[in-house]
């Protein structure tokens, strides 16, 4: 659960930060460096990240002085940038962002997913949806200037597919066949190139009947496809395909 006033930070399908729940602007040029810190730092964990690590990947075309010396400046600016309240902690060459004053999307989601991977019961569920509410796009879209955030973006977004996948097959082993047809159409509008949502998408609304809906799946499917610049379906999507043709 988000706090109630703090640093607010949402990282999925962009990236926004809220103090006392008023957005932060980064609009002007010396704003670049603070928010890169904060994204590295987010991306590595946010607990305990070494600040000499953070120095060279930041500034990996200064020598050592001129890169502590980048972060020192840069760590300052950030401060002001999200305020009171201790939001950073810096202790031992460690830099922390305070979870007692922070929240972050990313990191809440992360919560959810381990939660639920761990518990028995439906409680599961009710954990996975959570998850799926926080997820509303890509982790830190992709940027080349900062490749520090690339694995975290690789992690959760697999964590996502697996928490749709797994939400629907509790559902369709309840018959909730709809449920789970809804929650794949939301996730590829959220990530468009997994062919596992395409193809459980179509056997569902195969399994209901709706063949002309499924067919049009197909084509979306194909449409991604020219998109990675990938030239065949595969096995799978085709066999599919010549299912409902053939229906």
């Amino acid at each position: 659960m988000a706090l109630a006033g703090g640093v607010k930070i949402r990282t999925f399908g962009g990236f926004q930060v809220f103090v006392h729940d008023q957005p932060v602007q980064f609009e002007h040029k010396a704003q670049r460096r603070p928010l890169a810190l904060l994204k590295a730092l987010i991306a590595l964990g946010g607990s305990d990240v070494k600040t000499d690590y953070l120095a060279d990947e930041l500034w990996p075309d200064s020598d050592g002085d001129a890169a502590e010396q980048a972060l020192a400046t840069t760590l300052h600016r950030l401060r002001k940038l999200l305020g009171q309240g201790d939001p950073l902690i810096l202790r031992d060459g460690m830099l922390t962002l305070n979870r007692r004053t922070c929240w972050v999307d990313a990191w809440c989601f992360d919560e959810f997913i381990n939660e639920a991977g761990s518990c028995k019961t439906n409680h599961s569920l009710t954990l996975r949806q959570n998850a799926l509410r926080l997820y509303q796009g890509t982790f830190l879209p992709a940027n080349e200037e900062e490749p520090l955030t690339d694995a975290m973006r690789k992690r959760l977004r697999g964590k996502f597919i697996q928490c749709v996948l797994r939400l629907c097959e509790r559902w369709d082993q309840d018959k909730k066949h709809e449920l789970s047809i809804s929650c794949l159409q939301a996730a590829l509008g959220l990530e468009s190139q997994v062919e596992l949502f395409y193809e459980q998408l179509t056997v569902n609304l195969q399994r209901l009947g709706r063949q002309s809906e499924a067919i049009g799946v197909y084509h979306q499917y194909c449409e991604s496809l020219s998109e990675q610049d990938v030239r065949s379906p595969s096995v799978n999507m085709q066999r599919l395909y010549e299912q409902l043709q053939g229906t």
